[in-house]
């Protein structure tokens, strides 16, 4: 009996050794990533339980948002640490807690409407990250973490695409605008600035100035120019 019990202790505590060699490695590696990309520290965030937020979405949600949130906590709903038949927590405060339910924050933020397709790519390639590192976020079950973030950067994947596709549309708008006069385009140019795309999308936009009731003429023109090597690119 005696021998019994020392031989179950032991292998308790290997066990829990294992466990917390691992917890260890994988916050390390979601620290520096988190780190990397979005220049904040992780760990300093109050998000170390699960939250289930798929039943109160908000309308406004982009639809890839929405599923992406929906994966994201059947993965959490069935995740479990089993150890020798018996749950023994739910999760709360371990690395992956933090890692989805931040994701889950920032999925909230992305409505019907969005134009930040440079935010999204970002995020995307943040998510690709954890697929990359197999050996750290190792996983057993079918519906695991990995298998979860894989279907995540699906969903970011086709809202980056639809993102894109958008303000694609709302450039060939101006375009047409252009094509029509450049009287037409003064007299609107005002209050497009305030819903172009990012300078990433119309480069010279930052030239563009915004202090006077109409651009400058060297405004105008980076707009012009912008506008036409984007039409020469689409056809």
């Amino acid at each position: 009996v005696v021998l019994e019990v020392g031989a179950a202790a032991a292998l308790f505590g290997a066990y829990a050794h294992n466990k917390n060699e691992k917890y260890r490695t994988e916050e390390s590696a979601s620290v520096t990533l988190y780190s990397r990309y979005f220049h904040a520290d992780l760990l300093s965030q109050e998000l170390d339980k699960p939250t289930t937020l798929s039943h109160s979405l908000p309308e406004e949600l982009h639809p890839n948002a929405k599923r992406s949130v929906q994966i994201v906590e059947a993965y959490q709903k069935d995740r479990k640490r089993w150890f020798l038949g018996f749950s023994s927590s739910d999760c709360s405060g371990d690395c992956r807690t933090r890692i989805l339910e931040e994701l889950k924050q920032w999925l909230l933020t992305v409505s019907e409407n969005s134009r930040d397709a440079a935010s999204i790519a970002t995020r995307l390639e943040y998510c690709q990250q954890f697929l990359l590192r197999p050996s750290i976020f190792k996983t057993t079950n079918d519906r695991s973490f990995l298998n979860t973030m894989a279907q995540v950067c699906e969903q970011l994947d086709r809202l980056l695409k639809h993102t894109i596709a958008n303000q694609h549309n709302g450039i060939e708008t101006i375009g047409q605008m252009l094509s029509s006069g450049l009287e037409i385009v003064e007299g609107t140019l005002t209050a497009l600035l305030f819903v172009l795309p990012d300078e990433v999308t119309i480069p010279g936009r930052s030239r563009l100035n915004r202090t006077a009731d109409m651009p400058d003429a060297f405004g105008l023109a980076a707009l012009c120019s912008a506008a036409e090597q984007l039409g020469t690119q689409s056809s």
